[in-house]
């Protein structure tokens, strides 16, 4: 049942990027400091996505290394019974 789910979803994932880029296929113009750079906007839309999640890989692994550094405190020890 997840598999299939998991198809649908990225299905429906492939089907939204063929749309996405099939509507974005005119040239427009980027200025970057003193570059101007021309390309579709679709490869600039899939530049600026890739830019963002490179961005994130390194900001959410910054915050799991800082998790990792904390010690979990130590467990208690266990009260032990009275020998009967």
């Amino acid at each position: 049942m997840i598999q299939k789910a998991k198809m649908i979803g990225i299905g429906i994932a492939v089907l939204m990027l063929i749309v996405i880029v099939l509507q974005n296929t005119e040239s427009v113009q980027t200025q970057i400091l003193f570059l101007t750079i021309e390309m579709p906007r679709a490869a600039m839309l899939f530049g600026a996505m890739l830019i963002g999640f490179a961005f994130g890989v390194v900001f959410a692994g910054r915050i799991v290394i800082g998790r990792r550094k904390v010690e979990p405190p130590a467990p208690e020890p266990e009260a032990s019974e009275p020998a009967a």
